[in-house]
């Protein structure tokens, strides 16, 4: 076979495009030895795949396959290390913010410039009413709140579940 067509059979084994007398080709041409050099880097993939079938499990594979499946526990401790190493780089990255930008103050000139008084509520009624919306809008908030995270808590149960089973 020529190098143009088996050039073209690799570009199209890399798309997944080949069929199986196609890849018995590239193998059967691969492993002859006589490769062309612009095809060399591709040698050392077809001649595992020869190498590999040889293979065989080792005869003790079931045995460790079980014990592997009996340590649930170690599993569940490294899954709790990945969270805790995740909250405890959030905590790191927090604390690393509040030192790394300064607070800024308003100069006290603003501050000075805008008269306070023209918002206090002298009269009763008036501020029992503002109390009572100011209220109701943080109920408001607080509720949908709650509903995004009673939500968020439904998907984590659902996926933890999925993993566990």
């Amino acid at each position: 076979m020529n190098t143009i067509a088996i050039k073209q059979l690799v570009d199209k084994y890399f798309e997944g495009e080949t069929s199986l007398v196609e890849e018995q080709q590239l193998r059967a041409y691969f492993k002859e030895g006589a490769v062309a050099e612009e095809l060399q880097e591709y040698q050392p993939l077809f001649q595992y795949f020869a190498t590999a079938k040889r293979e065989e499990l080792p005869s003790d594979f079931d045995e460790r396959i079980v014990i592997e499946l009996q340590r649930p526990a170690k599993r569940r401790f490294m899954r709790r290390m990945v969270q805790m190493s995740s909250v405890a780089a959030s905590v790191m990255l927090m604390v690393a913010a509040y030192f790394w930008y300064p607070t800024t103050e308003l100069p006290s000139t603003v501050s000075n410039q805008i008269n306070w008084e023209q918002y206090e509520i002298t009269d009763e009624e008036e501020a029992y009413k503002e109390t009572k919306a100011a209220l109701k809008l943080l109920s408001r908030n607080l509720n949908r709140g709650a509903k995004k995270a009673a939500k968020s808590m439904d998907k984590i149960t659902k996926k933890k579940r999925r993993i566990e089973n």
